[in-house]
């Protein structure tokens, strides 16, 4: 009878003991789950259509990795030019990392020839060359380098028209604003990306 007296309290004592275990396990989980909530959260928007990188779109996957401005502006050029165009842009390096890189650009825009200017002038001869596009650019590029500065062209440009790709949140919308004059590098602003349609009768 003792022997069993013994075995019941040493049950009950492990049962005892499992059940605080468990009960302090559950209050400490417990207890963390309102700081994990937001950051549970956030991790949890990846599943959210636009962003799950696997099973989105390629231009929206290209959008998330490279940033929209960026790829829109490609998606706004090639609409914009024909397949055999020659097209000036901007010198490499900041604030013109890809824009300004004529090999990753071509990755967006082949079968057209891009061509390195410079960042003052021109630095080719677009008549002798038969270049009917020059890009608007400011920089997707907070950063810069060998003492460039944010906007290209800084040269006065003859221009058929001056396409402009509208400012917008929204993704994909290519609306355009088209202006028939001359480019002047003074027009240059932060949100206006576009094309020069270049007059070559007139250099």
């Amino acid at each position: 009878m003792a022997i069993s007296l013994t075995g019941n309290i040493r049950t009950k004592r492990k049962t005892f003991f499992a059940f605080v275990s468990f009960a302090m396990i559950f209050l400490l989980a417990f207890s963390n789950l309102r700081k994990i909530k937001p950051r549970l959260k956030q991790g949890l928007k990846i599943f959210n259509y636009k962003n799950m990188i696997i099973f989105s779109p390629y231009n929206l996957k290209m959008r998330h990795k490279l940033g929209a401005y960026v790829v829109d502006y490609y998606e706004f050029v090639e609409r914009n030019t024909p397949k055999d165009a020659k097209i000036l842009i901007p010198p490499q390096g900041f604030p013109w990392p890809m824009t300004g890189n004529a090999a990753y650009s071509r990755y967006f825009l082949y079968p057209r020839h891009l061509i390195s200017g410079k960042e003052r002038e021109m630095g080719v001869d677009l008549k002798k060359e038969n270049i009917k596009y020059v890009l608007v650019i400011w920089g997707e590029s907070g950063e810069l380098q060998y003492d460039f500065t944010h906007g290209w062209p800084k040269f006065s440009v003859p221009a058929k028209r001056i396409i402009y790709k509208k400012p917008t949140d929204e993704i994909f919308n290519f609306e355009k604003i088209i202006l028939e004059k001359d480019f002047d590098p003074k027009d240059i602003k932060k949100d206006l990306w576009g094309l020069i349609e270049v007059d070559l009768d007139r250099i």
